[in-house]
Parts: C-alpha cells; sequence; structure tokens
C-alpha cells in the first residue's frame, strides 16, 4: 500500500484547487490519510526550501519526532470514511498584506517562512457535510512534484 502512495504523489504543472482537491481526495479515511502523511514528512533539505535560515533546522527537529507519533496513533485508530476533501490554499506571499483571506494563523510566523510558498490545507468532511474530527491536516506543500506534509509550523514558531 505504501508503494502506491509512493508512487501516485507527483503532480505537473501549476496546482489548482480543483486539481489538489482531486488528488487529496483519493484519500478518504483517515488511515490512507496517516499512511500518506507517514511516507510524505519532509527532509532537511525540503525543511530548506520552505523556512528561512536556521528555521528550517528547527523545523526538522521537531518533525522528525513525528514518525513516531504517526505508528502510534494509527495503532489506535478508529476507522472514519469521509466523503470528501477541501482544501484552502495558503500562499506565503499574502501572509504580510492586510486582507481578509484565510491563513491559518500563519501570519503569526511569517517572517520564518520563505517566499513564494503554497501552503495546501486539507479538511475532510463526512456524508452528511460534517467536518471531519482532527481533519485539518496542516499543511501539505508541492515541491518539486511531490507532496511533501508539514505539520503546522505554528507549534514551533507561533509566538
Amino acid at each position: 500500500m505504501l508503494v502506491l502512495f509512493c508512487g501516485t504523489m507527483q503532480m505537473h504543472g501549476q496546482d489548482s484547487k480543483a486539481e489538489v482537491e482531486a488528488y487529496f481526495g483519493q484519500y478518504l479515511n483517515n488511515r490512507a490519510q496517516l499512511e500518506l502523511i507517514a511516507v510524505s514528512l519532509p527532509t532537511l533539505d525540503q525543511c530548506k526550501q520552505v523556512f528561512k535560515g536556521e528555521n528550517a533546522i528547527t523545523y526538522f527537529k521537531f518533525v522528525s519526532k513525528l514518525d513516531k507519533e504517526i505508528l502510534e496513533k494509527m495503532s489506535g485508530l478508529d476507522y472514519e470514511e469521509h466523503a470528501k476533501c477541501k482544501v484552502d490554499a495558503i500562499k506565503t506571499d499574502d501572509l504580510g498584506e492586510e486582507n481578509t483571506n484565510y491563513d491559518a494563523g500563519m501570519h503569526e510566523y511569517a517572517e520564518v517562512l520563505k517566499n513564494d510558498i503554497t501552503f495546501y490545507q486539507l479538511r475532510y468532511f463526512f456524508e452528511n457535510g460534517e467536518e471531519a474530527y482532527n481533519s485539518t491536516y496542516k499543511f501539505f506543500v508541492n515541491l518539486e512534484g511531490e507532496w511533501v506534509f508539514f505539520a503546522n509550523p505554528g507549534i514551533v514558531f507561533r509566538k
């Protein structure tokens, strides 16, 4: 199953919201979502593509501990089937601007993020339209055609 996740993680060209929702809409249960996250954790080099300077190392130290937590969570997981995935795109170039766009609180630590990065926040929903508990997976970034999972950077950098 993990081969399937690794083999299908490539996307090419501009990521439209519909393309991203279609891609992540393949993972409509929480086990598949956690398996995807487990094979999508960033390397130090990928962290350096997203975070400025020493912030990349700080974040990598945090995220490198997640694989163990993911395995623990998967072992006690109650299976949930989801009906759809919705995506919010958050662009780092927009974080400093005064606007009302949703940014998931990322403006609080915008100074640690590089320019021209788009974070995609995923939210999964049940058939009845209710959002699944803990379904907000923060965040995925498409780096050189590979989907990379970035657990909420606010955990590390929020003031």
